[in-house]
């Protein structure tokens, strides 16, 4: 990735329309912020390792796809991509909980404590619960979350969701400036500190835990595309997702997804001020996430209050806070 001067230019879509932002306003307004995060440890520049963004702390698995050595750390899967490749899982972006934050002193400044390294057999047996009785709806909305390949990630969602806000309000070019600001901020600290929860405690992930726990018995649950609920193996469990994404390429917590939307969307009730339908609408589709999530079963559905209350929302007045002295 080369890195843009005062004679790059600049383009982006804003609100449907293409701005072509001039030297001189990309050279006063955007590169000192884009030089700010060159040595952030994201590797941007790829000078870390070859290749922008790239891997450079590695990653030591402790199971692989064909062999679980502890049941409660994360296992990369051999999974078969759309295309028909099949492929093992690597851990996505495993250095990102060392990325310089916005507004946080560091990424594990509200690591939460993972008690039991293993989801409990009550958890376990809910998630299978919930598997089996999915309705349509309820896998729209597991499939809209699952972000596949084409779709935008959860930070990309609250994106969209601020452009929402923005064009209802109405509320001018200023407030829409602080409002994107802070929703990007927000969602970028919060990723790091849930990447680095995830680098920490390298926990394994629903699709681990039901087939090592519960091989050998029969269990009824979601069977796969075109088939429902039926009564399978519980080796072969799996997720209610697309058989080329059965399960994210990383450990299981915290949650990335409930992370983001409790700091982005706090954030974005803050901004807004006294206006309680959008603390109520996005607070409800926050905590519609996890059970949402849950019943795709790629996350066992009680680390919900953890992430909440001791990572997502605490993030949010921090990013908010700079803003007050703008």
């Amino acid at each position: 990735m080369g890195q843009p001067d005062e004679t790059t230019p600049l383009a982006g879509p804003v609100h449907g329309r293409r701005h072509q932002l001039g030297p001189g306003r990309a050279g006063k307004c955007l590169l000192p912020l884009l030089r700010s995060r060159y040595n952030d440890g994201s590797n941007q520049l790829g000078d870390l390792a070859p290749g922008a963004y790239s891997v450079y702390t590695g990653y030591p698995s402790v199971n692989g796809p064909d062999l679980v050595v502890d049941p409660t750390r994360w296992q990369p899967l051999r999974i078969t991509t759309a295309a028909g490749v099949i492929s093992v899982q690597k851990f996505l972006s495993p250095h990102w909980g060392r990325v310089r934050p916005f507004a946080l002193a560091s990424g594990s400044v509200f690591r939460p404590v993972l008690g039991n390294p293993a989801p409990s057999q009550g958890e376990m047996e809910q998630l299978i619960y919930l598997s089996a009785n999915l309705d349509d709806r309820a896998k729209a909305t597991v499939d809209f979350f699952a972000n596949n390949t084409g779709s935008v990630t959860p930070p990309g969602q609250w994106t969209k969701f601020a452009e929402i806000v923005a064009t209802q309000d109405g509320k001018g070019l200023n407030r829409d400036l602080k409002l994107f600001f802070a929703v990007g901020q927000a969602a970028l600290d919060a990723s790091i500190a849930a990447w680095d929860a995830k680098r920490a405690d390298d926990s394994v992930r629903p699709i681990t835990a039901i087939r090592y726990y519960f091989r050998g018995q029969t269990i009824r649950s979601w069977g796969g595309p075109s088939v429902g609920t039926a009564w399978i193996r519980g080796e072969d469990w799996k997720p209610c997702q697309r058989p080329s994404n059965p399960s994210p390429p990383l450990p299981e917590f915290i949650s990335g997804h409930s992370t983001i939307s409790a700091a982005a969307s706090t954030v974005m009730a803050g901004i807004r001020g006294d206006a309680a339908d959008l603390r109520f609408t996005f607070c409800r589709r926050r905590r519609a996430l996890r059970p949402d999530r849950a019943g795709g079963a790629r996350h066992p559905e009680l680390d919900q209050p953890v992430v909440h209350r001791r990572v997502g929302r605490p993030v949010a007045p921090a990013e908010r806070h700079p803003l007050r002295a703008r």
